[in-house]
């Protein structure tokens, strides 16, 4: 197979070029910082698509995006733009060139209610960021039903100590002897990223379109994950502050809930298994000195 990763300078974008590139799979990544560059793209002007090779690409991975959601609240035409005009431009060149489009959602296309959500789950975003994402599973479905895999993510995280995903940061701050201030009535389902690129290939190699869900096996809180972490690391536990999401003031509007539903996946890839998060939280303890 052989891949475009446009967006490679960020967090999935990064780590799925490394993948395919550590599975000797022909691959390239864009970037957007540097506009005399090869492989310069910038999604404020996807027209830059049209200087790549793109029919020597099977598959076009559309990694990057504007995904700060406080930002993205006061900013809303610039997330419109990178989110939603952006991926959905691409695609349709991408689509055009014989190359199969593969995007990603977000959980946040939920208003955290009735939670688990599953594909057919009706959208109902609360947030600017969870608008746009709507906007594109809507629209790419409308007109190109079956030309592209799309999957709703949820939080992805990793076990690189030197990371500043989910686990690492809150182990950092626990380290330092600060206290954690974390929702105790906001849920979610984290996947290993690991898992989610295991995931990806699965689906990639069986030829799979259309949207599905990809999150990991346990639906926790995020104060509940705080303690967790406490405990393995044996960290003060009077560390972990609980509190309600509403307490942190933003001004703007979190789904409480935002577990996803993975039967689909489950049922179609049963040798899928994510690792779980206490088994997440002891491998990091063992990686990282306290």
């Amino acid at each position: 197979m052989s891949f475009l990763i446009l967006g490679a300078q960020g967090y999935l974008g990064k780590a799925l070029l490394s993948h395919f590139q550590s599975q000797g799979e022909s691959v390239m990544g864009t970037q957007h910082q540097q506009p005399d560059q090869p492989g310069y793209l910038n999604l404020l002007n996807p027209d830059g698509l049209d200087a790549l090779p793109l029919e020597s690409y099977r598959f076009g991975l559309i990694c990057a995006a504007y995904p700060v959601i406080s930002k993205c609240e006061v900013q809303p035409e610039i997330s419109h733009q990178i989110n939603f005009q952006g991926p959905l431009a691409l695609s349709e060149r991408l689509i055009k060139a014989g190359v199969i489009p593969v995007l990603f959602s977000s959980d946040y296309v939920f208003n955290g209610q009735n939670a688990p959500f599953s594909e057919t789950s009706p959208l109902s975003p609360l947030n600017v960021y969870g608008r746009d994402k709507a906007e594109l599973e809507n629209v790419m479905e409308r007109r190109y039903p079956g030309q592209y895999l799309m999957l709703r993510l949820t939080k992805v995280f990793d076990l690189d100590p030197s990371s500043h995903t989910l686990l690492t940061e809150m182990v950092t701050a626990l380290r330092q002897g600060k206290t954690l201030r974390l929702a105790q009535d906001q849920f979610f389902n984290p996947i290993l990223r690991e898992d989610f690129i295991s995931a990806l290939t699965l689906l990639l190699a069986k030829q799979q379109r259309g949207l599905w869900n990809i999150g990991g096996g346990e639906t926790i809180s995020r104060y509940a994950l705080g303690k967790t972490i406490a405990q393995v690391f044996e960290f003060s536990e009077t560390l972990i502050e609980a509190i309600h999401l509403s307490d942190l003031a933003e001004k703007f509007h979190r789904p409480l809930n935002t577990s996803l539903a993975t039967h689909k996946l489950q049922k179609f890839l049963p040798e899928w298994q994510p690792l779980s998060l206490i088994e997440a939280v002891q491998r990091l303890r063992k990686s990282v000195k306290c």
